[in-house]
C-alpha cells in the first residue's frame, strides 16, 4: 500500500537500532555503532573501549535516553541498570533545555486534565525503558549539529547548538549551509527515496559529514526552518545548482508543504 512518507523511512523513525543497521547496509557515513543484546558482551566491549562513548536508548527524542559515558565504571553502571536493573535511564519530565519551557509550564499548571495526561505520559516513558538491548556509539566531539529537512525538492538547514554535551534542539543558530552539506543530504536521502525527512548531520572535518539521526517526523518550535541574513526561505536544487528562494514554506509545522509534495507525487503516479 502506498503511504507517505514511504514505508522504509518509517522503519528507521524513532528506532535507533534499525537506523544503525540501515546506515551500515547503505554505506552511509555514521559514527561507529554497536547494538548489544547480552550483558556479558556489553561488558567485554567496554573493557576494550576508549572513553568517552555514547549510550542510547532505542527510542527517545530531544536527548532523552542519551548518556555521554566518560569512564569504565560509569559504563558498567549503565550496562547493569539496562540488563539487570530498572532499565536504561531516560528523562522523565519536561525538557528544560528547550526555550520557553518554563513559560509553557506556567501557562498549563492549573489545567488539571493537561497535567494529569502529562504525568501519565511521563510514567509510560519510565515503564518503557530499554531492558533487553543497549546501543553504544563512538563519541564525536562537536559544538553543533546541522538539522536538515528535505520535503520534495525543498531543503532547509540550521544549527542545533550543543548544551551540556547534547545538541538536543534547545538553541538554534541560523547560518548559511555550505553547498557540500546540501549535496550530502541530497545524496543520503536519494539513496532510498527519502523525500519527506529530517537528517541530523555532524561535521567531522572540512566538507566531511556523518549522519547522526534520521526522522520522518520532527519538532518545529518556530514558523521557519532556515534563515539566511535575516531572510527566511528554502533551497531548491535546480539543474544540480542550489538556489535560495525567500518565503514562508514551513507553515502549519511544515504540513502544508508536505501535503503539497504528497499531492505532487500522487499526480505523478508515485503515491
Amino acid at each position: 500500500m502506498p503511504i507517505y512518507p514511504n514505508y522504509e523511512s518509517l522503519m528507521v523513525y524513532e528506532n535507533k537500532r534499525m537506523l544503525s543497521y540501515w546506515l551500515k547496509a547503505n554505506n552511509i557515513p555514521h559514527a561507529s555503532t554497536n547494538v548489544f543484546y547480552n550483558y556479558d558482551e556489553a561488558l567485554d566491549y567496554i573493557s576494550e573501549s576508549s572513553f568517552p562513548i555514547v549510550a542510547k536508548s532505542n527510542i527517545g527524542a530531544s536527548g532523552s535516553g542519551v548518556h555521554i559515558i566518560k569512564s569504565k565504571s560509569q559504563a558498567e553502571h549503565i550496562i547493569r541498570k539496562t540488563f539487570k536493573g530498572s532499565g536504561l535511564p531516560r528523562r522523565k519530565g519536561p525538557n528544560f533545555v528547550r526555550k520557553g519551557v518554563y513559560r509553557r509550564i506556567a501557562s498549563k499548571i492549573f489545567d488539571f486534565e493537561f497535567v494529569k495526561n502529562k504525568l501519565r505520559f511521563y510514567k509510560s516513558i519510565q515503564d518503557d525503558r530499554d531492558r533487553r538491548s543497549l546501543i553504544l556509539q563512538e563519541y564525536i566531539p562537536h559544538k553543533y549539529e546541522w538539522k536538515n529537512v528535505r520535503i520534495g525538492n525543498s531543503y532547509f538547514s540550521h544549527k542545533k547548538m550543543v548544551v551540556k554535551g547534547k545538541a538536543s534542539g534547545g538553541y538554534k543558530m541560523f547560518d548559511k549551509p555550505p553547498a557540500t552539506l546540501l549535496n550530502f543530504v541530497k545524496k543520503v536521502t536519494d539513496i532510498r527515496g527519502f523525500e519527506s525527512v529530517s537528517v541530523d548531520v555532524l561535521e567531522t572535518g572540512i566538507d566531511t559529514y556523518i549522519v547522526n539521526e534520521v526522522q520522518t517526523y520532527f519538532g518545529q518550535p518556530l514558523d521557519y526552518l532556515m534563515s539566511i541574513d535575516g531572510r527566511v526561505g528554502r533551497y531548491l536544487n535546480t539543474n544540480d545548482k542550489w538556489v535560495f528562494e525567500e518565503g514562508m514554506f514551513n507553515t502549519n509545522h511544515s504540513c502544508d508543504l508536505r501535503l503539497e509534495h504528497a499531492l505532487e507525487l500522487f499526480k505523478k503516479g508515485r503515491l
